[in-house]
């Protein structure tokens, strides 16, 4: 049966709402696939590469201060998600429902309230993190009041390709290329229901 495909990766700090995203992933699209990812950040690197063409440098070391912050807490390794849909003509509709669920799955399991702070020890250091209390006063804190280089990064849960056609079959072929979609990196039932159960691929 020809179908229309594309993809999703939750990534290591999404992994922990597995059980919600899986649902909604069954209500939402007729056939799934999940793929581990030993390296998120080798993975990641490569589909960002448009980031790294148009932004360089300043956009490398962000984004590298971001992955090192995220591994610390969350680890490195994460789950693609192959979707599909009986196909369609009209691929742009199919392309526009799976950005619309990546919306949707990261207004409901991101905190807006809840962010990391990193120091790049690597850049120069030339700002600090201030925090005050409800009267304005600066209060003594151990590791933001040393001058640094700061970066306040979003827990944004889940990945997809934007939704023109162009980025997701570049995308598509990054994944294969790599050997990320692979029958051997694939999850098996007793792996899904292990990931439903303890929401990590630490014990899979």
């Amino acid at each position: 049966m020809k179908r229309n495909y594309s993809y999703f990766i939750i990534k290591p700090d999404g992994i922990r709402f597995f059980d919600e995203i899986h649902q909604i992933f069954i209500d939402n699209f007729e056939n799934t696939r999940y793929f581990r990812i030993e390296d998120y950040e080798e993975v990641i690197k490569k589909l960002y590469f448009r980031h790294y063409e148009e932004k360089k440098e300043k956009f490398a070391n962000s984004f590298e201060q971001y992955l090192s912050a995220s591994d610390s807490i969350f680890g490195n390794k994460a789950i693609l998600v192959i979707v599909a849909d009986k196909y369609k003509e009209d691929y742009d509709e199919f392309r526009n429902k799976v950005f619309d669920i990546k919306m949707r799955i990261r207004s409901e399991f991101s905190n807006s309230s809840v962010n990391l702070i990193s120091n790049n020890n690597n850049r120069e250091l030339n700002n600090y993190v201030k925090i005050i209390d409800d009267n304005g006063d600066e209060l003594k804190h151990v590791y933001s009041g040393k001058k640094g280089n700061y970066r306040i990064s979003k827990l944004n849960v889940i990945h997809c390709p934007d939704s023109d056609l162009q980025s997701t079959c570049e995308e598509l072929k990054i994944l294969c290329d790599n050997g990320v979609i692979n029958e051997k990196n694939m999850l098996g039932n007793q792996s899904i229901a292990d990931l439903l159960r303890f929401k990590t691929l630490n014990r899979i």
